[in-house]
């Protein structure tokens, strides 16, 4: 699934007064952490591929409209268009119409013979079938039983104010030696959305680990590219400092009988909705819930 300094207050400082200050600072139990200047500089190269990410063509910050469908036929344009159902925040006219049934989705153009049928994109994941407007693309998705319609723009994620996210102080006492547990097979674990979808995805196991005196677990799931999965989780920063959402920490896939994982929360990133109103994101399942505060990694983003 999708995600250049300068950072604001509260992201990477150089390493060496990084060093300097962390003495100071605050984990989510107990004090910090020292943490080593290599270490710290590893991390600040992370933290700027997240800002090239957000903002690379097409990503999250190109999402500029959407919205949700029903089975129908609506008529699409842009601002000059005399009526649209769907209206696209360019300066086009009349496109055509969008036909939509429960299963299938077809764009016929003002001066098309015949539809084109459209492959929705899966969670906005997959790139399904975009259709050029303007210097943008218009394109469906599909989520679970519900259809939605998305609108990006390349110039929209190169202008967007965004220059990285708020993070927790970094802290070496958040990078956790985690026991791991590989299922005999993939167990299927089926989550809610932002927009109360249900979401399938792929198990291959479990992480446990002990912190404030108490052992905690959390289930992995496999991202796309099948060389890395995700561990979804929400704490009780949540709403309070972190994505009200949750947030979620990317691992590589462990090698076969390999036992310990290494969960370093000074790398949770925030989901895909973080940052747009037109995504959709998986909710943190209940079980992934830590009742603890996990003060590391990015915070909710706010526009200055």
């Amino acid at each position: 699934m999708s995600l250049s300094l300068p950072l604001r207050a509260g992201c990477c400082l150089p390493a060496i007064l990084a060093v300097a200050l962390l003495g100071g600072c605050k984990g989510g139990h107990g004090p910090a952490g020292q943490v080593d200047a290599a270490y710290l500089q590893e991390l600040e190269q992370w933290r700027a591929g997240r800002v090239t990410e957000m903002k690379r063509s097409p990503g999250r910050l190109a999402y500029v409209a959407s919205g949700r469908l029903l089975p129908g036929r609506y008529s699409l344009g842009g601002e000059l268009a005399r009526e649209a159902d769907l209206r696209l925040p360019v300066a086009v006219a009349e496109l055509g119409h969008l036909e939509l049934d429960a299963e299938h989705a077809r764009f016929v153009g003002i001066d098309a013979d015949s539809p084109l049928p459209l492959q929705p994109s899966e969670f906005d994941v997959d790139p399904g079938t975009r259709l050029a407007v303007a210097d943008g693309q218009f394109f469906v998705v599909r989520t679970g039983p519900l259809w939605g319609w998305r609108y990006t723009r390349a110039k929209a994620a190169q202008q967007h104010r965004f220059a990285g996210f708020q993070h927790y102080p970094v802290d070496a006492r958040w990078r956790i030696k985690a026991r791991w547990k590989a299922y005999p097979q993939p167990r299927p674990l089926v989550v809610l959305t932002t927009i109360g979808t249900p979401l399938e995805f792929s198990m291959p196991g479990e992480a446990s680990f002990w912190v404030a005196g108490r052992e905690h677990r959390l289930r992995a799931v496999m991202l796309p590219e099948g060389d890395a999965m995700m561990f979804m989780f929400s704490d009780r920063t949540c709403g309070r400092g972190s994505h009200n959402s949750g947030r979620n920490l990317v691992v590589d896939l462990p090698a076969a009988g390999q036992r310990w994982i290494e969960l370093d929360f000074n790398r949770a990133e925030n989901p895909a909705c973080a940052l747009t109103p037109h995504l959709v994101c998986p909710l943190a399942p209940p079980e992934a819930r830590l009742e603890l505060a996990v003060e590391a990694g990015e915070q909710a983003w706010r526009e200055a």
